[in-house]
């Protein structure tokens, strides 16, 4: 009888074992259609978009479409935007895949005399608090991850995460941006 406890015991311990590893699950994506996936030819569902940035299916990272954005000389900057709800102390990551091609044609030439890159805004209703930004990508690249965290500051009551693309005089090119995630941080 002793045998049998012991193994009865052993058997249900690995099986509190596997549940309680098999219930830790990755952080969920705050982001709603953070891959573009779903919208108009044009316009992305639940984002906020300016300056003419559109979806686009020429260059994707994952899924079937991706948001395009061009530099253009003389505006100053274009992107999109999604917010999320917060309270003061939070804090997020936002990450994202950004690339600019090395062709010609239309939709699909380097950038030059711009920079893109994602960035957390933080709110007080409608009064910008403060932001930060990540690393930018500047000129022609392959599909590159780029990743910015923050804390939601005093005061703050929305985080509004962007994707954005400035532009200096003379500038000209394409930006992609895919597969974007925003989890709370622990």
């Amino acid at each position: 009888m002793g045998k049998v406890y012991a193994v009865v015991l052993a058997v249900a311990a690995a099986a509190i074992l596997v549940f309680s590893q098999s219930s830790v699950k990755a952080a969920d994506n705050l982001l709603v259609n953070p891959g573009f996936e779903s919208g108009t030819e044009v316009n992305a569902d639940n984002w906020g978009q300016w300056g003419g940035v559109e979806r686009l299916n020429e260059f994707k990272h994952g899924g079937d479409w991706a948001l395009h954005d061009w530099a253009s000389d003389g505006t100053d900057n274009r992107g999109a935007f999604q917010d999320i709800n917060t309270a003061p102390g939070t804090k997020y990551v936002f990450t994202g895949y950004i690339m600019s091609p090395n062709e010609s044609g239309m939709h699909k030439s380097p950038l030059v005399a711009g920079e893109a890159f994602l960035e957390i805004e933080w709110f007080q209703g409608d009064a910008k608090l403060s932001s930060i930004k990540s690393d930018s990508v500047k000129g022609a690249t392959d599909w590159k991850q780029l990743s910015v965290s923050g804390t939601a500051p005093d005061g703050a009551d929305k985080a509004r995460f962007v994707v954005k693309v400035t532009s200096a005089a003379g500038a000209s090119g394409d930006i992609y941006f895919d597969d974007l995630e925003v989890t709370q941080a622990k």
